[in-house]
């Protein structure tokens, strides 16, 4: 194991994954941190996640969604875009420290490097689920156990390329529910893109005093609550806007 700069690489071969799927050939793994901290630190700030993010149904849900790019995705910008974005998303970063809190104590995301056996146009699509069928085949997206996740004991985000024959890269990313809807993630990864670009992103929303059922007037003040107008107005359902 080495560390060049914030990110941890390991050097592997081939691998069994906790599911008992085989990893095929992953060739790195390195963690992302948020820009200008190596390693971890003492907690700053935490997430307190609602009764609804904590809801059964998506307390047990893993979003995990696979993109395909007819170019190579550079790891080296992708690292560097990555750690950018975590600033603006420390959550991401963090780990489950309770029930329903997730840390922000920047133990950073897992990012795994890995080689395809298939070309981007024998993908049909630009978004794929898990689309190889037998196991010994790699799969696009990172398995996540829940029940490490919520212990503190994994990151809480993950993401793999799979650089493939003809040059491209599918980029898999690994959440669990419960901390961001599809919309949220949307969002993350529009981020993470323009980024990448050299390009301006929008800063997120993440004041969660408007999911409450208390008046925000005891909460919030007038200015707070007038800003709170614009992110909101329009959008309907205000859980959506996750993290």
């Amino acid at each position: 194991t080495v560390t060049v700069g914030a990110f941890r690489m390991e050097e592997r071969g081939m691998a069994t994954a906790r599911d008992g799927t085989m990893e095929w050939w992953k060739t790195e793994e390195f963690t992302v941190y948020c820009r200008g901290v190596l390693g971890t630190c003492p907690a700053k700030d935490a997430t307190e996640l609602t009764p609804i993010d904590m809801h059964p149904l998506p307390r047990q849900a893993v979003l995990a969604w696979a993109f395909v790019y007819e170019s190579r995705i550079d790891e080296g910008r992708f690292r560097e875009a990555l750690a950018t974005v975590l600033v603006d998303y420390p959550v991401l970063a963090g780990r489950f420290s309770s029930g329903n809190v997730v840390s922000h104590n920047n133990t950073g995301v897992r990012v795994v490097v890995g080689k395809g056996t298939r070309r981007s146009s024998a993908l049909s699509g630009t978004l794929v689920l898990e689309t190889e069928e037998a196991s010994s085949k790699p799969s696009y997206v990172n398995p996540m156990d829940l029940k490490r996740v919520y212990k503190g004991k994994d990151p809480v985000l993950s993401f793999r390329l799979t650089h493939l024959l003809d040059g491209g890269t599918v980029l898999g990313v690994t959440v669990p529910h419960a901390l961001v809807d599809g919309r949220s993630l949307a969002q993350v990864l529009a981020a993470l893109s323009l980024q990448y670009q050299g390009e301006p992103y929008a800063k997120p929303f993440t004041d969660r005093r408007v999911l409450t059922y208390q008046p925000l007037a005891d909460l919030c003040t007038r200015d707070e609550i007038d800003s709170f107008h614009a992110p909101l107005g329009g959008g309907g359902d205000a859980a959506d806007d996750g993290l």
